[in-house]
């Protein structure tokens, strides 16, 4: 009769360290997070320090989930810069405290993270015109990789209008130093519009730095924009959906 031992730490495949690292690997493959080896510490609310040499590991794009100090909720964002020792983030802000349970994703939708992120841009508009009583029903941004995905609808009473207010100024979720985008756009101003026409909205950085531009204006075969300012009065609305590069 062959009586079998009875396992043991100092088994290989029964070691803690062995066990552990097999959650590792089942946690990679069946929910898409990879947990964090070195540093991962508070710098500031959209800022992690981590070990040298993150550029190895991060990328722009990826995403992250953790504890604050084991609080039993994950909190979710993407990195939107690497540097040797420090990620930028975007997404739920990074607490002053001890972040636990790290991990980072390379894929398009590891368990749990969310299927987008609100913000809250700042809109402005051309020439004289003022806006007041903005409301914002959408702003949301996903990222796939180094691209950013928004979409924005906003509404507000435009006063000071003169013929110079022919475009509203959509902040970015996101900064960008790369130029020319181009952006779905629909626009309503009461004064001739019955529903919504169609507008143009671009990204011109060297204009106006991480803004979308959105014209009350369509975009003629001869690449002429047939403008079109905007009116005195309220529930003037711009929606502007697209997708843009920041990395």
């Amino acid at each position: 009769m062959i009586i079998a031992k009875a396992p043991n730490d100092t088994d290989p495949l029964n070691s803690p360290n062995h066990n552990t690292q097999h959650g590792y690997i089942a946690d990679a493959i069946n929910l898409g997070w990879i947990p964090v080896d070195g540093t991962f510490t508070y710098n500031t609310a959209n800022k992690i320090n981590v070990s040298a040499g993150a550029a190895s590991i991060y990328s722009v794009g990826d995403k992250l989930r953790f504890q604050n100090n084991d609080s039993g909720t994950y909190l979710y964002c993407y990195i939107v810069n690497v540097a040797d020792t420090l990620l930028t983030t975007t997404g739920n802000a990074v607490p002053n405290a001890t972040l636990t349970d790290k991990y980072y994703s390379k894929i398009e939708n590891p368990q749990g993270f969310p299927h987008y992120f609100t913000y809250t841009p700042t809109l402005d508009i051309s020439g004289a015109g003022t806006l007041s009583s903005t409301s914002i029903t959408i702003a949301r941004f996903i990222m796939k990789g180094c691209w950013v995905e928004m979409e924005v609808d906003a509404t507000a009473t435009i006063s000071n209008a003169d013929a110079s207010t022919i475009y509203w100024m959509v902040q970015m979720p996101i900064a960008t130093t790369i130029a020319a985008h181009k952006f779905d756009a629909w626009v309503k101003d009461p004064a001739t519009d019955v529903v919504f026409n169609l507008g143009f909205a671009i990204h011109v950085h060297a204009t106006l730095a991480n803004y979308v531009l959105v014209y009350r204006a369509t975009h003629a075969q001869n690449a002429v924009l047939l403008q079109k300012s905007w009116s005195n009065g309220a529930n003037r609305e711009v929606w502007v959906k697209g997708t843009y590069k920041v990395g």
